[in-house]
């Protein structure tokens, strides 16, 4: 019973506000660890692209929510 206030509570708070800065917060530096990373031989395509759109992503969910308000 305690377990299921405690999850419906967590779920509340979970706005789309907030995802979206957890979106730009872990896009940015993902994206601009790809960037550095994009010289060597390897992995640097994938971060860029991933860190790339949780950043833009992010950046909507921030835009449409300013909107509203």
């Amino acid at each position: 019973m305690l377990a299921t206030r405690t999850v419906a509570r967590m779920l509340r708070s979970v706005t789309e506000f907030r995802i979206g800065i957890a979106m730009v917060a872990l896009g940015a530096p993902t994206a601009l660890v790809g960037a550095a990373f994009w010289p060597l031989p390897g992995a640097g395509f994938a971060p860029v692209a991933i860190g790339l759109s949780c950043l833009i992503t992010g950046l909507v969910m921030l835009s449409s929510e300013a909107v509203r308000h």
